[in-house]
């Protein structure tokens, strides 16, 4: 094996990293029949593909004239490293940006026999044809050249990591919120309602009292959200309207959406203390146990709520579409801890009614 400087295999990695990354974005795009800049990275390159060839390189150019051993070795090494990789990144954000759990022979979906056997072959293809030509370029290059390119890669590929790795935490974050916002309204809305239940039967007046501020706080949010629909349609049938923008407008709507509901819950809990408050001043007499209860779980909702509030206003439309950006690179990512979320922001990327502008990426 030629004893290749630390530059010359730098500069292997980012090769293979780009032969890879031209590989997946042209089988991406061909089965999404749009073009998919495919990848965790914004930039052409696959970093688990540049991984994976510098540890074919290391384990089966030592055996290359053996072509059972080139498959075995590549496969096995490659198939070790992309597993770790995913789990890895899995633990971190949450997210798995690559998922094979839905084909045969596969491992907690990180990899699968299929793409096991394709390492194999890539790993001969690698060896016997792709490395010899690739070789010799590297080699041609003087030693201040070699150490130039390697160095500025080097650069830019840090750059381009540490900008996605944010993007990435910063999915990871509106994911997290999204998640426990909308489970924390479910729960707001179940006690909101379960209060009425809990009304005795000597409280009647009061229990119609709330079953009327009820329909008349329902009747509102359906009135409500029926107007603004009627805008955000006009709106987004504006065949003008670039991709970005209409992605700005699905944001815009599901974000005013979640705050409607938010101040609706709001002036529920508030009426509903109110009229606690009207009953008992009424009867003339201190809230029973019963009424005190039920005003204070009131109150808890109401702080509960104002934090949700905060938390909706706290991510703004650049981060979304930077994690709707990483998503439409990575089209089949899947997240089992927060399903519903990921589906949530990924519906907010759709742009079904314009043709994809360049204006969408960065």
């Amino acid at each position: 094996m030629y004893p290749y400087s630390l530059a010359q295999w730098f500069l292997f990695f980012y090769i293979y990293c780009f032969l890879g990354w031209v590989w997946e974005s042209c089988y991406v795009s061909v089965k999404q029949k749009r073009w998919v800049n495919r990848g965790f990275m914004h930039g052409p390159f696959l970093p688990i593909y540049g991984s994976g060839a510098i540890m074919v390189l290391l384990v089966t150019i030592p055996v290359k004239e053996h072509l059972e051993l080139v498959f075995l070795s590549g496969m096995v090494g490659a198939t070790v490293l992309e597993y770790c990789t995913g789990a890895a990144m899995e633990a971190i954000f949450h997210v798995r940006y690559w998922d094979y759990s839905k084909k045969s022979f596969n491992l907690n979906g990180h990899i699968c026999l299929m793409s096991s056997l394709a390492w194999g072959v890539f790993s001969i293809l690698m060896i016997q044809v792709l490395h010899e030509p690739i070789e010799s370029l590297v080699l041609i290059l003087g030693h201040t050249m070699t150490e130039f390119m390697a160095f500025a890669l080097t650069i830019g590929v840090a750059v381009d990591m540490t900008e996605s790795f944010n993007e990435a935490m910063d999915l990871r974050e509106i994911l997290s919120n999204l998640s426990e916002s909308n489970a924390e309204v479910k729960l707001i809305r179940k006690k909101l309602d379960f209060c009425i239940a809990v009304v005795d039967q000597d409280t009647s007046k009061l229990k119609e009292k709330l079953l009327q501020s009820k329909q008349m706080i329902e009747d509102k949010l359906i009135e409500e959200k029926k107007r603004y629909e009627i805008a955000f349609r006009e709106r987004i049938e504006d065949k003008t309207l670039s991709g970005r923008r209409i992605i700005e407008n699905n944001i815009e709507r599901v974000m005013r959406g979640k705050h409607y509901v938010l101040s609706t819950l709001t002036e529920k809990a508030n009426t509903y203390i109110q009229q606690i408050d009207e009953y008992t001043k009424e009867r003339g007499i201190e809230p029973v146990k019963e009424m005190t209860k039920l005003k204070a779980e009131l109150e808890e909702v109401l702080e509960k709520l104002s934090w949700q509030k905060e938390k909706t206003i706290k991510l703004k439309n650049k981060n979304y579409i930077h994690s709707i950006n990483l998503l439409k690179r990575n089209p089949n990512a899947v997240s089992k801890k927060y399903e519903s979320a990921l589906k949530e922001i990924k519906e907010m990327g759709e742009v079904s009614n314009v043709k994809e502008s360049s204006s969408l990426e960065r």
